[in-house]
């Protein structure tokens, strides 16, 4: 950015007008990225927390709530994510409550516990097509949320297996 913005400044001094700048900065930045093989869609890294746990597992756990469980369900859904035994993944304890009123309003942390935890707490709620759903994305969201990867063929491997 900050290249662009001297670019602009020097087109203004030199040329009097922003649109040589601009002219100036594609031809020597992104011709260049595109000449030397970028492909800004096939090298740009998926972003786990958008696509993963603020997309799929969301509106997985919003339409559940909201639209799968009855009102004595959502007070089990609850009960059961309160007295879940969560020291193992090294977070604090859950409010199931919480998780369950403001579906719509969690953050991507409470996503990221939702998938580790939601097969143990919904196994009787949903059809058996929508918590087979669940187990793949319980399965998926650790190995794709893993910040450095050893053996990447070994990875790859098992992040297919698990597709």
């Amino acid at each position: 950015m900050l290249r662009l913005l001297i670019y602009l400044r020097t087109s203004l001094v030199l040329f009097g007008d922003y649109k040589a700048g601009i002219d100036i900065f594609i031809n020597a930045h992104i011709f260049t990225a595109v000449q030397i093989g970028l492909d800004p869609h096939q090298d740009t890294p998926v972003e786990i927390l958008h696509v993963v746990l603020l997309g799929f597992i969301k509106y997985f756990w919003r339409d559940m709530v909201r639209n799968q469980v009855n009102d004595e369900q959502k007070v089990l859904l609850a009960q059961r994510l309160n007295s879940m035994d969560v020291r193992g993944l090294g977070i604090s304890k859950l409010s199931g409550e919480t998780l369950v009123n403001y579906a719509g309003s969690l953050t991507g942390r409470d996503f990221r516990v939702i998938a580790q935890v939601a097969p143990f707490v919904i196994f009787d709620m949903v059809p058996d097509d929508v918590f087979q759903a669940w187990l793949a994305l319980s399965k998926l969201v650790p190995l794709l949320w893993q910040p450095f990867i050893e053996d990447v063929d070994e990875y790859s491997v098992s992040l297919l297996l698990n597709l």
